[in-house]
């Protein structure tokens, strides 16, 4: 009997490969028999993608290049046990996507479905003998995905910077992007309204998102889920070295709906063989959270940094945020402060109810132009009146670092660059531009020995020579980490070579910690970088689509700090922007996130807007209430909430403490009623602290409910409430 399709099952999930060429047909959970591949592009590669440097991508040959010759048919073996199963595909050769002629690379890949386990497991080896490097293989390369009948009711959740969400991923990714411009000083900024948006393919005629591992990616998972089918879609890859990766989703639009998913290596191979690591794809019911989970657990169970001194200080974990103060010396020049008006500035933080200062553009020829010339501007002061200057402050200071950039017109770090700038394969540096046309920077490789000492000297020097006691390395976790093609960078041969020389540069810089500890800060978010610093800058404010709660949920421990941005006096950033005040201040309270609160004078202020300062204020009272009394807690998200709100809008967070539950909500004025979840025997206590009353709480009634209590919140717009065994404060 001719079979078309084979099928290998483990009775939890099943796959059916195509008979001739190994193609993925169904990809099915089978408790509701959920066939998640809805759609097969003929022009598509199925499951691999394989791309030379010299811009060939090839593919599993299909029926007519095996019909042509026979001896690029795949063989296909399966092993069905009663309730587990394997399926071995191998490709004697890949073909070139567009003329469909056969390439000296061959592949084996295989799926596992594990006894008791909705996660299959896939691997690929590839061998390349075509005489050009195989820089970049995606793999699994799913297409034509969405969950139920209705592929507009899908959600996608990527982890770009802290997180993102895609609601109908097919429209959005392939929506026309609608963008404004915005001029700030020196600066030309695009930024887009709507999205998260796909970038047309113009080659396939697709629009793709795909972003690296680590830099604008802080994590290697996505989930696609639905709802209302409530069934999710999760992929990831157990990349146990931490090398850097790629995750791409892709669709062709409405016309062709449903999106692609795929993860992205870099096996830099020129000759001979390259595994990858396990990857993970899971069919399962539920939302996003089970794939977080089990990405959580995977990334613990290779252990997490055992830190000799505190990267945490104390006082950090009780502070509610800082003030970044960018107005010392700008990119053209201006001078707004000088060092002696440090201890003035301080003073103003405090009013606030902040005692964390960052200062940037401190440096020679200031913010922006002077990297990485980081001794005091002579324009600001000198040295010893820094130095005098934090000593009067007499709280917590940082300073700003750039981890990336040095400016090309330094004829003096000339052998800087030269021994550690990023060379792309022509040989060539790398060059980025910022703000004026006229300055340029060699993107300095993270590999380089040179780079890691100047920035582990920076920061001894700040730390120990002028009295910071925190530190903040820009772009750090937030730039695209790059192949560098110098040998003695490692990078074209060991691609984990830019996400551990990062590694490397913060392991140093930890070595030299006074004994009290140094708050460390970096730029976006990691969970490679994030188990040795204090906290990470997330900037939700420009990212369509910014959901934190995806990296705060699945490393509750690591704290995001956040940017905020007043109603009004804002000219760095766009008016649509400013309009967000409110909501980006209440929901970073809500996710416990630490505040980024901008002060310059003239361009970037809440204390010219009476009713938004007096508002910051409060809101950094009632953190201040909740840290002094209960710590960061550990955040679920909604996972302690029974019941979702009931006033559209409306922001209900919840974490769990040592001995019962707080939750944090933002709301519209008026009385809301919610459920939370209880599961001790004992009864709980509540307290409730408020904007009005943040250190004078109140003793709301509790209701109970199947599975916990229902609580009555005041008018209020912002609170918390405790539940807890026992009396609380």
């Amino acid at each position: 009997m001719y079979h078309s399709r084979l099928h290998v099952t483990n009775g939890l999930v099943s796959a059916a490969l195509d008979a001739l060429t190994g193609e993925p047909l169904e990809l099915v959970l089978e408790e509701n028999r959920e066939n998640i591949l809805k759609s097969n592009f003929r022009a598509e590669a199925s499951p691999l993608k394989v791309c030379l440097r010299d811009g060939r991508e090839l593919r599993p040959a299909k029926y007519a290049e095996i019909r042509r010759d026979g001896s690029l048919r795949p063989q296909v073996t399966l092993r069905q046990e009663t309730d587990q199963g394997r399926a071995e595909v191998s490709c004697p050769r890949l073909v070139d996507m567009e003329s469909g002629a056969p390439v000296e690379v061959s592949a084996v890949w295989t799926l596992e479905l594990p006894r008791g386990d909705r996660r299959m497991r896939w691997r690929v080896r590839l061998e390349n003998y075509a005489g050009e490097m195989l820089e970049k293989c995606y793999f699994p390369y799913l297409n034509g995905i969405w969950l139920g009948d209705d592929w507009t009711e899908d959600e996608l959740y990527m982890p770009v910077h802290s997180g993102d969400k895609t609601v109908n991923p097919t429209r959005t990714l392939s929506a026309q992007p609608h963008q404004v411009s915005w001029k700030w000083q020196e600066y030309q900024y695009t930024f887009t309204l709507g999205g998260p948006y796909g970038v047309k393919n113009e080659r396939w005629g697709c629009w793709e998102r795909e972003c690296g591992y680590s830099g604008p990616c802080s994590m290697l998972y996505m989930v696609l889920g639905n709802p209302r089918l409530n069934t999710s879609v999760y992929l990831t890859c157990r990349n146990d070295n931490l090398r850097m990766k790629s995750i791409r989703a892709a669709t062709y639009g409405e016309s062709w709906p449903g999106v692609g998913l795929a993860l992205g290596h870099l096996p830099c191979l020129e000759e001979g063989a390259w595994d990858s690591e396990e990857c993970v794809l899971m069919l399962y019911p539920g939302d996003w959270h089970a794939g977080a989970d089990d990405y959580r657990a995977w990334r613990r169970s290779l252990g997490r940094p055992a830190l000799e001194r505190s990267h945490r200080p104390e006082w950090f974990m009780k502070s509610p945020g800082l003030v970044a103060h960018y107005d010392f010396q700008y990119q053209g020049g201006g001078v707004v402060h000088r060092f002696r008006d440090i201890p003035a500035l301080y003073e103003q933080a405090r009013e606030m109810g902040l005692s964390h200062l960052l200062l940037s553009g401190w440096n020679v020829d200031g913010f922006d132009n002077g990297f990485p010339m980081y001794t005091p501007s002579p324009a600001l002061g000198t040295e010893e009146e820094l130095r005098q200057a934090l000593r009067e402050a007499g709280g917590h200071v940082a300073f700003y670092i750039n981890s990336r950039l040095c400016n090309l017109k330094y004829p003096q770090l000339e052998e800087l660059r030269r021994e550690g700038a990023v060379m792309d394969q022509h040989g060539e540096p790398v060059v980025e531009n910022y703000g004026a046309e006229d300055l340029n920077f060699a993107c300095m490789c993270a590999g380089a020995a040179p780079w890691q000492q100047k920035l582990t000297d920076t920061v001894a020097y700040l730390t120990r020579d002028i009295g910071a006691d925190s530190m903040y390395l820009d772009q750090l976790g937030m730039a695209r980490g790059l192949l560098c093609y110098r040998a003695d960078h490692l990078h074209g041969k060991d691609v984990g070579g830019w996400n551990q020389g990062y590694e490397a540069v913060l392991t140093r810089i930890r070595e030299g910690y006074p004994e009290e500890g140094v708050a460390l800060l970096f730029e976006g978010a990691s969970d490679i970088h994030a188990p040795g610093a204090s906290g990470q800058l997330v900037s939700t404010m420009f990212f369509n689509g910014a959901f934190p709660e995806l990296y705060k949920y699945t490393f509750p421990e690591d704290v995001l700090v956040d940017m905020m941005c007043p109603p009004s006096h804002s000219a760095m950033r766009p008016a649509h922007l400013a309009r967000q005040s409110d909501f980006l201040l209440h929901r970073a309270f809500c996710v416990g996130s630490y505040l980024w609160v901008y002060d310059l004078e003239e361009d970037n202020t809440f204390r010219w807007d009476e009713g938004a300062y007096r508002h910051l204020k409060q809101v950094i009272a009632l953190r201040q209430s909740w840290l002094n009394r209960y710590g960061h807690g550990t955040f679920t998200d909604d996972c302690d909430v029974l019941e979702p709100s009931r006033q559209p809008g409306s922001i209900l967070k919840t974490f769990r403490l040592e001995r019962g539950l707080l939750a944090a909500c933002a709301k519209d004025a008026g009385p809301l009623e919610i459920f939370l979840r209880w599961e001790r025997p004992e009864a709980p206590r509540a307290r409730l602290y408020t904007l009005e009353a943040p250190d004078t709480p109140a003793t709301p009634a509790l209701r109970p409910v199947p599975g916990g209590y229902a609580v009555t919140l005041p008018a209020t717009g912002l609170c918390y409430v405790v539940l807890q065994e026992t009396e609380i404060q």
